[in-house]
């Protein structure tokens, strides 16, 4: 199966750089030639490391797709031993099931960064003068003292989901999500969700 993912991923992917559709944190394409197409009977296929997520995704997203009225289904709900199909396998399946649409969600790319957290400042006095007065005092200047600050490491995870055509094999859409691993999973897995149906809805896919 993961052969036949990464084939057709690949193509969506060449297909927006010839149109330099894909930049920025959050981002989407739309194949022109199926512009407003409906997604018809839809499987989704999420492609991560964790069955348990794995399942996690699809079922977030195939809940999303249904309560607006697609027809949708979960890959690895349909056919539990789904990675372990060939090619041939997967397409007999897809097309024995007469799906119309293909979606798959996959990481993209992981960005390991690093953020200095402030937690302590150095008051330097301001000595252009005293300002008289019980109250008064001199002004105080504020930096950061280094050796009060912590060094945060963080992984930034960009998702793509790809829509397929099932007739032609072509991209319809493509869109991209960053995540953090800082965030749980189910909030990454209901944010990429969340994003993916609204771009779909607001491209009039359903």
């Amino acid at each position: 199966m993961k052969k036949t993912i990464f084939t057709l991923s690949a193509a969506a992917v060449f297909a927006c750089l010839l149109t330099s559709c894909m930049s920025g944190r959050n981002s989407s394409w739309v194949n022109p030639e199926f512009s407003e197409r409906k997604l018809g009977k839809t499987v989704v296929i999420a492609m991560v490391e964790s069955e348990f997520r794995i399942n996690q995704f699809e079922s977030q997203l195939v809940d999303q797709l249904v309560a607006n009225g697609v027809d949708a289904q979960s890959l690895h709900r349909l056919c539990p031993s789904a990675d372990e199909m060939t090619e041939d396998e997967l397409t007999a399946l897809v097309l024995s099931n007469k799906f119309d649409s293909i979606i798959v969600t996959s990481v993209l790319s992981a960005d390991d960064r690093q953020q200095l957290i402030a937690t302590g400042y150095t008051a330097t006095p301001n000595m252009g003068g005293y300002r008289g007065g019980y109250w008064g005092g001199y002004g105080m200047s504020y930096s950061l003292n280094p050796n009060m600050a912590l060094v945060s490491n963080s992984t930034i995870y960009e998702i793509e989901t790809n829509l397929f055509d099932v007739p032609s094999q072509k991209p319809v859409w493509s869109g991209r999500n960053e995540v953090f691993d800082g965030d749980s999973p189910m909030k990454n897995i209901q944010k990429v969700v969340k994003s993916v149906v609204g771009e779909l809805n607001a491209e009039k896919m359903f």
